[in-house]
Protein backbone atom coordinates (compact mmCIF):
# COMPACT_ATOMS: atom_id res chain seq x y z
CA UNK A 1 0.00 0.00 0.00
CA UNK A 2 2.86 2.79 0.95
CA UNK A 3 5.23 1.67 -2.21
CA UNK A 4 1.76 1.97 -4.58
CA UNK A 5 0.77 5.50 -2.53
CA UNK A 6 4.30 7.05 -3.39
CA UNK A 7 4.58 6.19 -7.14
CA UNK A 8 1.05 6.97 -7.69
CA UNK A 9 0.90 10.43 -6.35
CA UNK A 10 4.80 11.51 -5.86
CA UNK A 11 3.87 15.05 -6.11
CA UNK A 12 2.17 14.91 -2.85
CA UNK A 13 4.28 12.26 -1.24
CA UNK A 14 5.31 13.23 2.44
CA UNK A 15 3.18 16.57 2.36
CA UNK A 16 0.84 17.42 5.09
CA UNK A 17 -2.37 18.28 4.41
CA UNK A 18 -2.83 17.17 1.15
CA UNK A 19 -6.65 17.93 -0.01
CA UNK A 20 -9.27 14.89 -1.34
CA UNK A 21 -10.07 16.75 -4.03
CA UNK A 22 -6.97 17.48 -5.28
CA UNK A 23 -6.30 13.77 -5.21
CA UNK A 24 -8.75 12.87 -7.35
CA UNK A 25 -8.18 15.30 -9.80
CA UNK A 26 -4.48 14.91 -10.19
CA UNK A 27 -3.62 11.20 -8.91
CA UNK A 28 -6.72 8.81 -8.57
CA UNK A 29 -10.07 8.18 -9.79
CA UNK A 30 -11.33 5.65 -7.05
CA UNK A 31 -11.75 7.50 -3.81
CA UNK A 32 -10.80 4.38 -1.69
CA UNK A 33 -7.29 4.84 -3.53
CA UNK A 34 -7.09 8.45 -2.44
CA UNK A 35 -7.57 7.65 0.99
CA UNK A 36 -5.62 4.42 1.19
CA UNK A 37 -3.05 7.06 -0.14
CA UNK A 38 -3.78 9.41 2.79
CA UNK A 39 -3.73 6.72 5.28
CA UNK A 40 0.22 5.57 3.54
CA UNK A 41 1.36 9.07 3.26
CA UNK A 42 0.67 9.10 7.12
CA UNK A 43 2.98 6.06 7.73
CA UNK A 44 3.10 2.60 7.91
CA UNK A 45 0.96 2.23 11.21
CA UNK A 46 -1.93 3.81 9.45
CA UNK A 47 -1.75 2.25 6.07
CA UNK A 48 -1.50 -1.05 8.20
CA UNK A 49 -5.19 -0.10 9.80
CA UNK A 50 -6.26 1.54 6.79
CA UNK A 51 -5.55 -1.71 5.12
CA UNK A 52 -6.90 -4.01 7.69
CA UNK A 53 -10.00 -1.92 8.42
CA UNK A 54 -10.97 -1.07 5.39
CA UNK A 55 -10.22 -4.55 3.15
CA UNK A 56 -9.68 -7.59 5.46
CA UNK A 57 -11.63 -7.39 8.63
CA UNK A 58 -14.71 -5.58 6.65
CA UNK A 59 -15.06 -8.85 4.38
CA UNK A 60 -14.49 -11.20 7.27
CA UNK A 61 -11.72 -13.12 6.00
CA UNK A 62 -8.44 -14.21 7.09
CA UNK A 63 -9.12 -13.38 10.26
CA UNK A 64 -12.83 -14.88 11.31
CA UNK A 65 -15.67 -15.67 9.16
CA UNK A 66 -19.19 -14.47 9.71
CA UNK A 67 -22.31 -16.62 9.72
CA UNK A 68 -25.14 -14.31 9.01
CA UNK A 69 -23.43 -11.35 11.05
CA UNK A 70 -22.11 -13.96 13.54
CA UNK A 71 -18.61 -14.26 14.31
CA UNK A 72 -17.76 -18.10 13.64
CA UNK A 73 -14.45 -20.38 13.01
CA UNK A 74 -10.90 -18.75 12.10
CA UNK A 75 -9.31 -18.79 8.68
CA UNK A 76 -10.57 -18.47 4.77
CA UNK A 77 -14.35 -18.43 4.60
CA UNK A 78 -16.71 -19.66 2.31
CA UNK A 79 -18.80 -16.87 0.94
CA UNK A 80 -22.60 -17.20 1.63
CA UNK A 81 -23.63 -13.64 1.69
CA UNK A 82 -22.98 -12.67 -1.80
CA UNK A 83 -25.41 -9.66 -1.59
CA UNK A 84 -23.09 -8.28 1.54
CA UNK A 85 -19.76 -9.17 -0.99
CA UNK A 86 -21.05 -6.60 -3.61
CA UNK A 87 -22.62 -3.44 -1.42
CA UNK A 88 -19.23 -3.58 0.01
CA UNK A 89 -17.54 -3.65 -3.27
CA UNK A 90 -20.28 -0.89 -4.03
CA UNK A 91 -19.36 1.08 -1.73
CA UNK A 92 -15.49 0.70 -1.63
CA UNK A 93 -15.46 1.78 -4.86
CA UNK A 94 -14.13 -1.17 -6.23
CA UNK A 95 -16.86 -2.22 -8.88
CA UNK A 96 -15.70 0.62 -10.87
CA UNK A 97 -11.97 -1.58 -10.99
CA UNK A 98 -14.22 -4.41 -12.84
CA UNK A 99 -16.62 -2.41 -14.98
CA UNK A 100 -14.78 0.51 -15.94
CA UNK A 101 -12.36 -0.79 -18.59
CA UNK A 102 -15.32 -2.93 -20.00
CA UNK A 103 -17.00 0.03 -20.80
CA UNK A 104 -14.71 2.20 -22.12
CA UNK A 105 -13.76 -1.11 -24.59
CA UNK A 106 -17.07 -1.03 -25.60
CA UNK A 107 -17.07 2.69 -26.22
CA UNK A 108 -14.08 2.34 -28.33
CA UNK A 109 -15.52 -0.72 -30.10
CA UNK A 110 -19.20 1.33 -30.77
CA UNK A 111 -16.95 4.69 -32.30
CA UNK A 112 -14.60 1.69 -34.40
CA UNK A 113 -17.69 0.31 -36.10
CA UNK A 114 -19.48 4.31 -36.58
CA UNK A 115 -15.99 4.98 -38.41
CA UNK A 116 -16.39 1.80 -40.59
CA UNK A 117 -19.64 2.62 -41.24
CA UNK A 118 -19.09 6.14 -42.58
CA UNK A 119 -16.34 5.24 -44.70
Amino acid sequence: LVSKAARSCPQYWGKEGVDMDVLLNECFVLAVDARAFMAANEGMEAAKRFFYGNFVYSEGAPTQCRTYGVLGRSGWCTMTDIADLKELMVRMELMRRFTLPQVVLQRHEHEIRQLQASN
